[in-house]
């Protein structure tokens, strides 16, 4: 304060230019008395300020943090449409798909489909992603229905089968022999896939009608098609011109396929007319 007084009475003056110490020593004494104020009380209001606002930080960080973990936490999890309360310990997808399965399973049904925040998700093979998801919804179906989900899931492998056969007709062609031949060894382990689905129904899901093969029958002759249908195209694979390899391909390959394809449709509407005729013991 003394300071401040000293700086104001060093700049005052009288009227002839002079330094006046004795005629005004009570406003300077005032004055400086103000300005040490302020700046006490400007220095007190930036301490706290500091203080209030580092304390508020202390408060409100981690309940922003628990905000943010109870948000990422959140998943909407429904079966067949319906809200499913998942147990707080099981957020992961493995977790979650399990209780699904064992909710389904309780109920005599089978969790035939799952996705996530809208994508279908892979019900054989583990999930990779380990991005966040917010949502979940899976499918069941019935006991009686497994029959006409196999028969659609062969139906679908037939159609994807028979695209990939329609290209490599085209692509031998257009390749040296040795690589038709690569093309065409790595194509016929995909030729089967369909009957092996197939082979997972039940032998009494039809009802043969009189002088009619069964089920299983028709499926034996099916196997022993397919099998003389890939001898012979790999007959053609003996040839250095691989055209004689699309043709095999065009003419021994794409018939069997159109025709597995006409008898899956015709049991599929089969069984879909008649349902009850699958009894779910036979499953």
């Amino acid at each position: 304060m003394f300071q401040n007084w000293r700086l104001l009475s060093f700049f005052e003056t009288d009227r002839n230019g002079e330094k006046s110490q004795s005629a005004s020593w009570p406003c300077l004494i005032l004055l400086g008395f103000m300005v040490s104020q302020a700046r006490f009380i400007l220095s007190f209001r930036h301490r706290r300020s500091r203080n209030v606002t580092a304390h508020n930080l202390r408060v409100w960080l981690p309940v922003m943090a628990s905000s943010k973990s109870l948000l990422l936490g959140a998943v909407e999890i429904k079966l067949d449409g319906l809200i499913v309360d998942v147990p707080p310990t099981r957020r992961t997808f493995a977790a979650i798909r399990s209780y699904l399965e064992s909710l389904a399973l309780k109920n005599q049904r089978i969790l035939c489909a799952l996705s996530v925040d809208g994508e279908p998700a892979n019900l054989i093979e583990p999930r990779r992603s380990s991005k966040p998801f917010v949502r979940m919804d899976g499918e069941t179906m019935s006991l009686s229905q497994v029959p006409a989900q196999l028969i659609s899931a062969a139906l679908q492998q037939t159609v994807n089968v028979r695209a990939q056969v329609q290209s490599a007709v085209e692509l031998v062609l257009i390749n040296d022999s040795r690589r038709a031949r690569e093309l065409w060894w790595s194509l016929a382990i995909t030729l089967k896939e369909p009957l092996l689905t197939l082979s997972l129904l039940p032998e009494n899901i039809f009802t043969p009608a009189a002088g009619s093969a069964s089920a299983v029958q028709l499926h034996k002759w099916q196997l022993e098609q397919l099998g003389c249908v890939i001898r012979d195209v790999d007959d053609s694979c003996d040839a250095e011109d691989p055209a004689v390899l699309s043709d095999a391909l065009e003419k021994r390959a794409l018939p069997l396929l159109d025709k597995l394809h006409a008898s899956l449709t015709l049991w599929l509407e089969t069984i879909l007319l008649e349902p009850e005729t699958v009894p779910a013991s036979a499953v």
